[in-house]
């Protein structure tokens, strides 16, 4: 109560939505009992599950909110003089090291956190830190606590998609995470840092019922009809802080209302839980973690935000004849509620954090069919797959497409997935072989998205895009990838998306010198606030390791059988030639079937396989679509096609 008293903040205020379990409260615990006895730690488990967090949690809780850790992300390409310059160089406003605020503050803690510790090649002088206390020979103060977080040193075990490669270029090429084996001198510091079934469920329900709580009430506190309650709750606890007490606002609720909200919430975790547990079970344990939940919050706020302004654009700038006439024929948009956009935004997100990590067809099928059993259950309008399909249309139809620009299925994926993580700043990494269509879709938004001078109403709405490239290449380093990513944070205005664009970033992979080891920092989403934060795509013809993929939404493109192939041909045909891709329906379908069997036979590809690949059938299709039209004879014509597109291997002359 007195004056220049500091207000303490409640363990509830602190957390918020953080879920404290028995497991974690105990490692808490254990870290906190080392670190009191001067202890260094060493936190090791796989990727997102939770090592930062954690320790960036205790640190608020001991701080009264405030996160006072001094943190250096290291990589590949750290070396000594950083670590030095870290520990001893004046920075900050009060030009002060770190050693000189622990001399200052002799009676506090300082906690300095080293994360991904066994990706440099300095290991010698961590072990001095951890071990000895000083740094090239020169003493620390006591009072500073060293912490440190790794991944563990295992061999990679899990099919990668892409394309297979033969020859590797680094030492980590086989390692599940490209890292070094930590000195035996560090063992003695690790925590085996893991989580059990029963904690990441608890984990799930707590992320997942904050986004929908915040969107769902948010909604209501707005409300005219409501009364000055929810308002009066609104101010008093800090909404915007996050800090919601949703007992006190859920019980003012009707009874409607209540079971809505209920429902909304049992949805979304019935389809999370399932979700991940397929995904981790088809793709393997270190392909999913608890980035996954966290994205879907994100993405869920973001379609709700998304679905909301669609809705009234479509309302306010349609006629009313026409808004008449699309509500005959398809969904009726000014009875599309609220409840309707929630159900539909829980949908789109599993989409864009599940579905698109699924590797390989048959299994994608599967996944469908286990969602439309989850949503069908509950009763919802539209089917899983029907609301996707509908918004991938929707984007589509807003880019002006070249003439023999086919919209075949990657494109359209590939485009509706880029415009999301564009517009919502998430990372994403597309993964295919080359030929399906991942640079492009790229292309023809960077062409689309030119804010008020966009051709489409919807792009004219959305900030201009400003792109920052970088061609990845086996003469990659960390410090060339660093400062594509400090030149677009420097450009970055009030009124533009800033995106960094790497190509071939599987190249950059199989660098010697590891450079891709700096992205870990730089696409952690929560590290940064909206005016530092960028967007990323990476285009890669084969999977990177599990620490990269797991901070970026993943778009793998599957491979396509024989009916993906004979669809993509008829698109390819009907955008070049309405005319022959109706009546010579029959020969491009064979071309589709022809180059089906050639790439599925062992025989033929055992010498150079992918050796042929898309591009190679997308041009025998337009090919054989133009020529068909300049002569009478369609057998030569396709013979011709299939000669010019898939020859250049040697003939057996046996």
């Amino acid at each position: 109560n007195e004056p220049n008293q500091q207000q303490l903040f409640t363990i509830k205020e602190i957390f918020g939505y953080y879920s404290i379990t028995a497991d974690n409260f105990y490692k808490m615990l254990f870290i906190l009992t080392r670190i009191r006895e001067k202890i260094p730690v060493i936190m090791m488990g796989e990727t997102g599950i939770g090592k930062t967090s954690l320790i960036t949690k205790l640190n608020q809780l001991l701080n009264n909110g405030e996160n006072k850790i001094k943190t250096l992300n290291i990589n590949f390409g750290t070396d000594n003089e950083t670590i030095e310059n870290f520990l001893f160089s004046k920075k900050g406003q009060d030009k002060k090291s770190i050693c000189d605020e622990a001399k200052e503050k002799e009676n506090e803690d300082i906690w300095v956190f080293f994360d991904e510790i066994n990706t440099c090649n300095i290991l010698g002088l961590i072990s001095e830190i951890f071990c000895k206390h000083s740094c090239n020979g020169k003493d620390l103060p006591n009072n500073i606590i060293f912490i440190g977080a790794c991944n563990p040193y295992s061999p990679k075990i899990e099919e990668k998609e892409g394309l297979k490669i033969k020859k590797r270029n680094n030492s980590f090429s086989n390692l599940k995470y490209a890292v070094n084996p930590l000195p035996h001198c560090l063992l003695n510091y690790v925590i085996n840092f893991s989580l059990s079934s029963e904690d990441e469920e608890k984990y799930i329900k707590n992320l997942i019922e904050e986004p929908i709580e915040k969107k769902y009430l948010e909604k209501i506190i707005k409300s005219k009809n409501e009364t000055n309650i929810f308002l009066l709750v609104a101010k008093l606890f800090k909404w915007k802080n996050e800090v919601i007490k949703r007992d006190m606002v859920i019980n003012d609720l009707d009874k409607n209302k209540k079971e809505e909200y209920k429902k909304l919430c049992d949805i979304a975790n019935e389809a999370v839980r399932k979700a991940h547990e397929f995904v981790r079970k088809k793709n393997g344990a270190s392909s999913i973690s608890l980035r996954e939940i966290r994205r879907f919050g994100i993405f869920y706020e973001y379609f709700s935000n998304y679905l909301i302004l669609k809705k009234e654009s479509e309302i306010i700038n349609t006629n009313y004849i026409f808004l008449w006439l699309k509500n005959l024929f398809f969904d009726k948009i000014d009875e599309f509620t609220d409840y309707d956009i929630y159900q539909n935004s829980i949908m789109l997100s599993i989409y864009l954090c599940y579905y698109i990590k699924i590797k390989k067809k048959e299994d994608r099928k599967e996944f469908e069919n286990n969602m439309g059993d989850v949503f069908g259950k509950h009763n919802l309008k539209w089917g899983f797959m029907q609301v996707i399909e509908r918004e991938k249309q929707y984007i589509i139809n807003n880019i002006q497409l070249p003439k023999d620009i086919a919209k075949n299925e990657d494109l359209l994926t590939n485009i509706f997935v880029s415009f999301v993580c564009i517009t919502s700043k998430i990372p994403l990494i597309i993964v295919g072989k080359p030929g399906r269509s991942k640079t492009l879709s790229f292309q023809l938004l960077f062409k689309s998205m030119k804010g008020e001078d966009s051709i489409s109403s919807l792009f004219q709405k959305l900030p201009k895009l400003y792109c920052n490239s970088y061609q990845g290449s086996l003469s990659s380093t960390s410090q060339g990838i660093e400062n594509v990513f400090i030149k677009a944070r420097n450009k970055k205005k009030e009124n533009g998306t800033f995106i960094v664009f790497i190509d071939e970033l599987g190249l950059a992979e199989h660098s010697p010198y590891n450079p891709l080891k700096v992205l870990h920092s730089q696409l952690e989403y929560d590290l940064y606030n909206d005016k530092e934060r960028i967007g990323f795509i990476g285009i890669s013809n084969w999977e990177l390791d599990s620490a990269k993929m797991n901070r970026a939404v993943f778009l793998s493109i599957s491979e396509q059988d024989e009916q993906d192939l004979i669809k993509t041909a008829n698109t390819i045909a009907d955008s070049i030639n309405k005319f022959t891709a109706l009546y010579k329906k029959d020969i491009i379908e064979n071309l589709a079937k022809i180059y089906h069997k050639y790439i599925n036979d062992p025989d033929i590809q055992a010498d150079l396989q992918d050796f042929h690949g898309q591009r190679d059938f997308h041009n025998l299709i337009k090919i054989y679509t133009k020529n068909s039209s300049k002569t009478t004879n369609d057998d030569d014509c396709a013979k011709n096609s299939i000669e010019r597109n898939l020859s250049g291997k040697k003939f057996n002359e046996e």
